[in-house]
């Protein structure tokens, strides 16, 4: 690579061979390299001047004469001095070395303001590339170097040159730089591409522009070549009955979009599409390109249209008019669609518009076809639509009721007509004659046995009989019948299972005899748990010795598939007490003793002194009737037995001791 070599203007250091320092503040009492002095303010003549240097006379650190920045000198206290107090130039207000800003573009590639030195021996001095107006400033090395702005290198630009119209190939000067691209621009009918050299952004091939220096302009010189488009538009047929349809077909050449009246071409250059007026209609296409000729904006007077102190809102003056599509749009392109623009800018207080005309352009070119469709009123029109079953119903088993509306699209009345249904196997069954007044819906029915579970289709068709013949002149003979609806054919729902069941005696006492009575409706068969039913649905049973606590169960059930019914009743267990009052005498005196028992056939009451009551019969024994009073001479125990000992208490009478004294 090139050795070079770059020398530091003045206004520029270089900080210990590392990068580039200036981060000192003047006036913030804090003394900071290349600061002299700093007493907190930024006033001459109290000993540290406005640029932090000493001034003769004291003031802080004393001294006898300071540096004055801006006189292109650098004296004692600069770091540089540039001759100027101006910030953003490298060289500060208060002669401090500024920091290097970041690049605003892409560097070009150049070595612009760069100053070629010799080459040392095993030293090789890197290049620096800067952008368009920045110099280059610093030590040998590429790390040592850094892009300033500097007015001496902004670029120049020259006048604007036709190139010439549509798309300019340019090619580029190898021997100058081979990676530079010179890239083409195409332009639109009607518009000129021009182009300027500038200088200063490196080599410039002859008779070449870069693409940022190209821009396409309106110009009569470059013609507009905009073939016509052409449209057609027909109709088949051209006459309909009223309910009928007709294809309406159209196409077209040299359009970019085509736009129907009273239907929709969806944006497509040529098809077909259906209509069915219901009376006598019109219908236009219109195809177009998609541009005109372009014009160009042409200056046309200037205004204060609008005062207002503060000034918030430049969208004020000539608010109807569009805005420009740029601040100074003169001689570039627009289109007819476009006939005006505005500019508005604040002076003071006014609002100033500068008006602009698209003057030159004509609208996109365009093509139009018409077609006629004539619609004869029909006398009658019959068609179907279904009732019931719904679409996706479910209905049972059996004989199912089919319902539909007959409409009559027509203007005269149809009086008597035969309907019937078609199953989707094909079966065809009459339904109800109807008749409809013009405009009006009437309801045709019929039932039909379905068995077989399973999915069906069916549909009803109005004035026709199950030969497909028909009683009334229709203009459409073919729209009879309505769309096909798909239901469900489920199993028959059973009828549910009834019983009722009881047991003799009741309630049911345990380890007693008992009989049990049943019956039942929609069953097939009833069974007992416990005791036998022979299958009968009703019936009594024979006598059961019944168990305490065991549950006795009918359950009556049928091969519809019902639920079954059941019923049940639990044979209670016997419980027995007794009692004694008071349960201590002295000998001689009297005990009253009283018993009670429940769920139980029978009961004997005992005593250990000879009493016995006898059978006291069940299914209860209540205190209230069952007391004896009894004379006790020793100890006597009493007992309550039921069913057998099913049941049993006892209690015991003692005697009070008797003492002897002494």
């Amino acid at each position: 690579m090139l050795g070079i070599m770059f020398f530091a203007p003045y206004g520029f250091a270089q900080a210990g061979g590392g990068g580039w320092t200036g981060d000192a503040v003047c006036g913030n009492g804090t003394v900071e390299s290349p600061e002299a002095c700093d007493d907190g303010n930024m006033v001459g003549g109290d000993g540290c001047s406005s640029i932090c240097a000493l001034e003769t006379g004291g003031g802080t650190g004393g001294g006898t004469s300071g540096p004055v920045c801006g006189n292109g000198s650098i004296e004692s206290g600069e770091a540089c001095d540039d001759g100027n107090t101006v910030n953003g130039d490298g060289c500060s207000s208060v002669c401090a070395v500024e920091s290097a800003p970041s690049p605003s573009c892409s560097p070009n590639g150049t070595t612009i303001g760069q100053m070629p030195m010799a080459t040392y021996a095993l030293t090789l001095y890197e290049e620096q590339a800067c952008c368009s107006g920045e110099a280059v400033y610093g030590g040998q090395y590429g790390r040592n170097k850094v892009c300033w702005p500097d007015a001496a290198y902004a670029p120049s630009e020259g006048d604007w040159v036709d190139m010439g119209c549509g798309q300019i190939s340019n090619a580029y000067n190898a021997s100058c730089n081979p990676t530079q691209e010179w890239l083409d621009i195409t332009c639109n009918e009607g518009e000129m591409l021009q182009g300027r050299s500038v200088t200063g952004l490196g080599c410039e091939p002859p008779n070449s522009y870069f693409k940022e220096q190209r821009r396409c302009v309106a110009s009569n010189a470059c013609p507009v070549t905009q073939t016509a488009p052409t449209a057609s538009l027909s109709a088949n047929p051209v006459s309909i009955i009223q309910g009928n349809s007709s294809a309406l077909s159209w196409s077209s050449a040299n359009a970019d979009v085509c736009v129907g009246t009273g239907f929709d071409t969806l944006g497509a250059l040529s098809g077909m599409v259906n209509v069915s007026p219901q009376t006598t209609t019109g219908y236009g296409l219109t195809c177009s390109r998609s541009a005109g000729t372009a014009g160009t904006w042409t200056y046309t007077t200037s205004d204060t249209s609008d005062f207002a102190c503060p000034l918030t809102d430049l969208s004020r003056g000539y608010r109807n008019v569009p805005d420009c599509p740029s601040a100074n749009p003169g001689g570039t392109s627009c289109s007819a669609s476009s006939s005006a623009c505005k500019v508005n800018s604040a002076s003071g207080c006014n609002v100033n518009t500068d008006l602009y005309t698209c003057t030159g352009a004509s609208p996109a070119p365009s093509a139009s076809a018409s077609a006629t469709v004539a619609v004869t009123p029909s006398p009658v029109d019959l068609t179907a639509m279904n009732y019931t079953p719904a679409w996706g119903s479910s209905v049972s088993a059996g004989l199912i009721t089919f319902t539909a509306g007959a409409t009559n699209l027509g203007t005269a009345a149809a009086n008597g007509f035969s309907n019937m249904f078609e199953l989707g196997d094909g079966t065809l069954f009459a339904a109800s004659s109807a008749s409809a007044a013009p405009g009006a819906t009437a309801t045709f029915t019929a039932s039909r046995t379905i068995s077989t579970p399973g999915t069906y289709q069916y549909r009803g068709c109005a004035d026709l009989n199950t030969s497909w013949t028909g009683s009334v002149a229709e203009s459409d003979e073919g729209n009879n019948c309505s769309p096909w609806t798909t239901f469900t054919v489920t199993a028959p729902t059973p009828a549910p299972i009834s019983c009722s069941f009881s047991s003799n005696p009741s309630p049911l006492v345990g380890g007693a005899s008992a009989t049990f009575t049943w019956s039942s409706t929609n069953a097939d068969t009833c069974t007992g748990n416990g005791f036998n039913t022979g299958g009968a649905r009703s019936g009594t049973s024979g006598t059961v010795t019944t168990v305490p606590g065991n549950t006795y169960q009918l359950m009556c059930t049928s091969s519809s598939g019902a639920a079954p019914c059941t019923s049940q009743i639990t044979a209670s267990s016997p419980v027995a007490y007794i009692t004694a009052t008071p349960s201590r005498v002295k000998s001689g005196g009297t005990a009253v003793v009283s018993w009670s028992a429940a769920n139980v056939t029978s009961c004997t009451v005992s005593g250990t002194d000879g009493y016995a009551s006898g059978v006291l019969a069940g299914p209860t024994v209540a205190t209230s009737t069952s007391n004896v009073s009894r004379t006790i001479t020793k100890q006597t125990i009493f007992t309550i037995s039921c069913d057998g000992a099913a049941a049993q208490d006892t209690v015991v009478v003692n005697l009070v001791p008797v003492f002897d004294e002494f």
